[in-house]
């Protein structure tokens, strides 16, 4: 067991396993609290006032091999050595797992908690005084006004997911905020690092821990900010994507670091991503949370106008708020939130999530709005029949690979359009009601579509200005509707023939390329049957010298 003593020093002292300083007993003490074996194989060390994962390997080097040799007498008088390594490693059955639990002490039942505590503890909000809970309420307009846009709903979102984490849970979602340099998006993490939990439960880091294996620093953590993702290819974004997913929803994770066994703990990671560009690729996904930072409030330098005046007294009244004594009134204040019947991943909508759902929208989805939902269209065909005109709608799009037909059916079905066999044919049938509900739920109709289908043609008549005038007492030409629907037909014919045309001109250099393939291999063919030639000449050469030599 491990002494009920305190450390007297932060790191271990060579010193204190003198004989003549202290009993045996007090020497196995020491090292005991100073190194603690652990069932992963490794040690963890207290080193610098707190406990780190060691590999043991590295302990016995720098730690148990320069130990003395412990000379005592027995109680019958005779002389005795104790070797402190030999005991530690074959011996000492004082072995714990490695566990991460918020505000709980360091060691119970058969763990050790290597998780720092918060850097305040919770008394009542309303002790404060008046003019913390001042600065208090500048950070919460902040989150409104600048992280919220302005929205109430998105403000009691974030409220929710910051006293979470305070509490000492996690979410399974993750704030992403997307702007560029000046609007502000950082201000809250630097806050929340510093002043709100400390910098021991916190880390602010690039891509390195999403594309390196050693993640040994996210350990622990119940904040990670990843600041400025840089731009990804698809294929690296793939498996950082899968990772940030890891960290972000499962409650356990594998730490990995150089030279130490890897071993697994509980994951207390909440994630907060900033990037001035549109760096995740998969962000329409259910686990983040895409805010709409408000630019209005953004300091130009070299600027002296009475905006960004006004602008830079705004970001001086949020700054004096940073200090620990507001982070301490700001922890309390989350903690009272309440967040009983609060899921992470049910977050309101914003209009930068919308966007993210219009530019991530798939080749089956982008087809089914534009040639049928912003038609106002019913969905009456084959399947057959569909898959043509989808695969016309890719090549026309400039999309390079369309779904196969079994694909683009198993496709239909994920968004509930269920083709049904019909006189051997597999038919689809789904109104334009129907239609339009699966768009919404899906939200695949963003605010700058316009619909084009009879009925808002018959609006956009109706609405065009009166050719009298009198509208607004200007002069307004008459326009003939009539013509332009003509023009607009004989448009859509040009498209057509033009399609048509390309298919022919597609079709004609497949066969051309099809021709230089044969070419090449009659080229390879006949530089085997030269070489066989050359081969043949040569041994030929070495036949006539050989007779010639005999």
């Amino acid at each position: 067991m491990i002494s009920a003593l305190t450390f007297s020093d932060p790191n271990f002292s060579f010193d204190e396993l003198e004989p003549t300083k202290h009993s045996l007993k007090f020497c196995k003490d020491y090292i005991a609290r100073y190194f603690v074996p652990l069932s992963c194989g490794n040690i963890a060390v207290f080193k610098d006032g707190k406990y780190s994962v060691s590999d043991d390997t590295t302990v016995r080097k720098v730690y148990f091999n320069r130990m003395p040799k412990f000379d005592y007498k027995t109680e019958d008088g005779t002389k005795s050595s104790f070797d402190f390594s030999k005991w530690f490693f074959s011996v000492y059955t004082g072995i714990r797992s490695i566990s991460f639990e918020v505000n709980k002490e360091v060691f119970y039942d058969d763990k050790i908690n290597l998780c720092p505590r918060m850097k305040h503890q919770y008394v009542q909000y309303d002790t404060f005084n008046k003019s913390i809970q001042k600065k208090v309420q500048v950070l919460l307009n902040y989150i409104k006004e600048i992280l919220s846009n302005g929205r109430d709903d998105v403000q009691g979102y974030i409220l929710k997911w910051l006293s979470h984490m305070v509490k000492g849970k996690k979410n399974d979602s993750i704030l992403y905020l997307r702007a560029k340099q000046g609007f502000g998006k950082s201000t809250l993490q630097n806050f929340i690092r510093k002043h709100l939990i400390g910098s021991d439960l916190s880390l602010e880091e690039g891509s390195n821990p999403l594309i390196s294996d050693f993640n040994e620093r996210l350990a622990g953590k119940i904040f990670v900010a990843f600041e400025e993702l840089e731009s990804f290819s698809k294929s690296q974004w793939m498996s950082i994507s899968a990772r940030i997913k890891r960290y972000a929803t499962s409650d356990v994770m594998t730490v990995e670091n150089k030279n130490v066994k890897a071993y697994t703990v509980q994951n207390l990671m909440n994630i907060m991503i900033m990037a001035n560009e549109d760096a995740v690729m998969d962000d329409d996904g259910r686990r983040y949370m895409i805010l709409d930072i408000a630019t209005h409030r953004q300091v130009i330098p070299n600027c002296d106008s009475e905006r960004n005046s006004k602008n830079r007294k705004y970001w001086d009244k949020v700054y004096s708020c940073f200090n620990d004594e507001v982070g301490h009134a700001f922890y309390c204040y989350l903690m009272e939130v309440d967040t009983t019947n609060y899921v992470p991943q049910d977050f309101p909508t914003t209009q930068s999530k919308l966007d993210s759902y219009a530019k991530r929208m798939d080749s089956h989805e982008n087809f089914l709005k534009y040639n049928y939902v912003l038609n106002r269209s019913e969905l009456k065909t084959t399947l057959g029949d569909l898959y043509e005109e989808y695969v016309s709608f890719c090549r026309g799009s400039g999309i390079s690979k369309a779904y196969s037909k079994v694909e683009l059916g198993k496709k239909l079905r994920e968004i509930g359009i269920e083709p049904y066999k019909s006189n051997d044919k597999l038919k689809i049938k789904v109104s334009a009601k129907d239609l339009a509900q699966i768009a919404k739920s899906f939200n695949w109709v963003h605010e700058t579509d316009e619909y084009y289908d009879k009925e808002s043609k018959k609006k956009d008549k109706q609405a065009l200005p009166d050719p009298s005038g009198l509208d607004a007492g200007l002069s307004c030409e008459v326009i003939d509707n009539e013509e332009i629907l003509k023009k607009l037909t004989d448009k859509e014919k040009e498209v057509q023939d033009l399609n048509e045309q390309f298919e022919k001109m597609r079709l004609e250099f497949d066969d051309k390329e099809k021709e230089v393939q044969d070419l090449n291999e009659r080229i390879k063919r006949f530089q085997i049957e030269v070489n066989a030639c050359y081969k043949d000449k040569e041994l030929q050469d070495l036949n006539e010298r050989l007779k010639r030599f005999q």
